[in-house]
């Protein structure tokens, strides 16, 4: 499986960043809160045991900060762990989830419907009758108390693994992963699910070349499109950006891949949709010496608008990890730059 480990950032006003943060000899969940305006920390919170972890962070329309990853239980294994703190940084409620096989669970993404309840994903190990990697989806009250639990493993012996998630308006929760099917190989999997954690619809993608496709981000348009992307292996190429949208039943609308020429390693890891329902996708390029951040815009009918690359001034390897868009429609990315 590949792997990208890397901060995790929300920025809405008076930002929070949870991450991964070395604290010797341990990680620990870390929470920081940063003033918008003075840039002045407000607060810094710290969860966890040797092995704790923080993956991802939502705020809600009161102010406080949603945090999930994973920390050691009783068994000695990783659970979910989330924890609510209020917006003065007072801790209000942690909850864990241990999976059937009572194993490794690791969530790996946190979202906040309107009315304040809390959803988190991740993947975690099945029941012993089934001891593959599953996706498992469990929403809390806005108070923390567990609402429903939904785990989804794809027919075989397979392993899941989910990776993005997000609300809808109408408090719909779209999960997105990928999945080993019994070929192996590695495809998309995008999960709707209604309010009470009934499944909508299940939608898998695998690119051309049968090979192995990581779904990374998803997003939703103003009409409840559902969009996801990642990286895809192509024919006669290496990983491309694949780039998909579905209506708000299911239905594919479009897909759209992108292949540098010279047929190198095209990663996309950010999937944000502007206030004209435009895509706006976002990661990385190899250009066949060193790695570039790549960003495209494409229409809402998946027409490629304009595609801008950066490399840095050094020429080393650069990956953009997220995207935002602004009032104006002014797209803004973020990530790492090598120097030495």
């Amino acid at each position: 499986m590949k792997s990208h480990n890397t901060l995790r950032l929300l920025i809405p006003r008076n930002p929070v960043a949870v991450g991964l943060i070395a604290v010797i000899p341990s990680l620990l969940l870390l929470t920081i809160r940063i003033d918008a305006d003075t840039g002045v920390q407000a607060w810094v919170q710290r969860y966890g045991q040797p092995g704790s972890g923080g993956q991802a962070v939502a705020v809600d329309k009161n102010g406080s900060a949603i945090v999930t990853g994973s920390s050691r239980g009783g068994g000695g294994s990783l659970d979910y762990t989330t924890i609510k703190y209020s917006r003065a940084g007072a801790p209000l409620w942690t909850n864990w989830y241990n999976g059937p096989q009572d194993s490794e669970d690791s969530a790996q993404a946190v979202a906040v419907d309107s009315s304040g309840n809390v959803i988190v994903t991740g993947y975690s190990v099945g029941s012993p009758a089934n001891p593959f990697i599953e996706f498992g989806t469990v929403k809390y009250s806005s108070e923390g108390v567990p609402v429903w639990t939904n785990r989804y493993t794809y027919p075989g012996d397979s392993s899941q693994y989910g990776c993005s998630m997000l609300v809808d308006d109408s408090a719909n929760v779209i999960v997105a992963g990928y999945s080993t099917g019994n070929i192996s190989s590695r495809g998309y999997v995008t999960i709707k699910y209604s309010s009470a954690g009934s499944v909508l619809w299940t939608n898998r993608y695998t690119g051309p070349a049968g090979g192995d496709d990581y779904c990374r981000a998803v997003a939703v348009d103003s009409s409840g499109n559902v969009i996801v992307t990642g990286e895809s292996y192509g024919n006669g190429s290496s990983y491309d950006y694949a780039t998909i949208k579905y209506s708000n039943t299911g239905e594919a609308l479009w897909t759209n891949r992108y292949s540098y020429p010279g047929n190198y390693e095209d990663s996309a890891f950010s999937v944000v949709v502007d206030g004209s329902n435009n895509v706006i996708v976002t990661g990385y390029s190899d250009n066949g010496g060193s790695e570039d951040f790549l960003t495209i815009k494409y229409s809402s009918d998946g027409v490629p608008l304009w595609t801008n690359r950066y490399d840095g001034p050094e020429h080393y390897d650069e990956r953009a990890q997220a995207a935002a868009v602004d009032a104006s429609g002014d797209v803004i990315v973020t990530g790492y730059s090598i120097s030495y």
